[in-house]
Formats: structure tokens, sequence, C-alpha cells
């Protein structure tokens, strides 16, 4: 199982992170998956739908920190950075401090800089996109669920398996034209342009995205050159 999720105030950006449980006993390097949460989940929002009372609240909402999310999580370090102020669709910039953070994490917890994975739900996943276009090389793979908006192809990108639901379906088919459709009942999917579409709403969505093993399997799979 992960270890407790803890909480980092010193980098560039305030995180929660969990650790595999037997990150104590052995000494990696350990793979990482970096979630960007979505509308909301800020560190001094306050409109309409606040539902957390604190970092962990929030960040354990939705994503690979949600309770029921894949055991698949204890394969990687988990880290979840927080958009100070009220956040918004505005996690291009802060690409610069993402990075900072994959370096703090390579420092403390020996965490892998071939093997870095970039996910995140709604705007996270705006973000996914945007942060990747300006770190060509960073990223050994991408896992953008439901996001809101549509992106043109770019050849430069890393692998990516994209998720989408009804809520964002005609520009989430834009952004996976030429995609590779997996099958739900798939046990192993390969390629490196996937999609999965779930049919059903914004946070059903995700709550499917992050339960489905496959996806950490596959991405796994994936180094930097």
């Amino acid at each position: 199982m992960p270890s407790a999720s803890i909480l980092r105030e010193t980098y560039a950006l305030r995180c929660v992170i969990s650790l595999p449980g037997r990150h104590a006993s052995c000494s990696g390097p350990w793979r990482v998956l970096c979630f960007l949460h979505g509308d909301g989940e800020a560190a001094d929002y306050t409109g309409p739908g606040k539902l957390h009372k604190d970092c962990f609240a929030a960040l354990h909402a939705h994503g690979p920190l949600r309770f029921g999310s894949s055991p698949r999580t204890n394969d990687f370090i988990v880290v979840a950075p927080q958009l100070p102020g009220r956040g918004g669709d505005v996690w291009k910039d802060y690409a610069v401090s993402v990075k900072e953070i994959l370096l703090a994490l390579n420092e403390e917890f020996n965490a892998d800089l071939r093997r870095t994975y970039l996910s995140g739900f709604s705007y996270g996943a705006n973000g996914v996109f945007e942060i990747t276009d300006l770190q060509e090389g960073q990223w050994a793979a991408l896992w953008p669920v439901d996001a809101p908006r549509p992106f043109r192809q770019d050849s430069r990108r890393p692998s990516v398996w994209l998720w989408y639901g009804t809520d964002t379906q005609p520009g989430n088919e834009e952004t996976a034209s030429g995609f590779i459709a997996v099958r739900p009942e798939e046990k192993y999917p390969m390629g490196d342009k996937l999609v999965s579409k779930t049919g059903k709403g914004h946070v059903p969505t995700a709550i499917q995205a992050y339960k489905d093993s496959r996806v950490y399997r596959w991405l796994s799979e994936k180094a930097c050159l």
C-alpha cells in the first residue's frame, strides 16, 4: 500500500505527496506521477461548490490520490501540487514551478527524472498539454482526463492516453483525431496515442479513469530517451 500522504510547503508550490509503501526499504529510483487538479481545488478558492477544508481534502478529491483509485498508484511517487490564490485555468503559468517540484522530488525522494508522467483532470488536463508544450523532453507520457477545450496535435509531445466523457466530447474528439480507441475489455492496450471514451459525465469520467489499472501499467512502460 502507498504511504500516508505528506505535505510539502517548501517546494515551488504546496504539494501533497504519496510515496510507495516500500520506499523506505528500497533505494529506487522511483517513477513519478504528477497530478494537476481542476477548478475549485486551489488554495484560496472560496467560490460556489467549495467542498474542501484543507489542502489534503482538495488534492484527494480527484485523481490518483482519491480513495478508491487503482492500487497501481503504489508503483509511483504521486505528487499533487496546489495552485496558489483562486487557481483557475492557469497551469501553464506554473510550468517552471512544476519542473522545480520534480527536481525537489529527485533530491529528497530519489525520483527518476527519466520516468515522470503528467496527468490532470479538467483544467488540470488543459495544463497537461500546455505545460508539456513548454517543456519538450521533460515528460515520458501524458494522461489528460476530460479536458474542457480542444488542443491541436503536436508531434513533439510524448505518448498520450486521453480520457473523456459526454460533457467535453466535441473538443476532445478534435484533440484525439487519429488516436486508437481503447475497448473497455482490452487488457493490455498498446500504442503511443490512445483514447478512452467513458460515455459518462465530468466527475464520473475522472473516477473511472483513475481506477483503471491499465493506464498505470501503460505509463510504467514509458521513459524519456
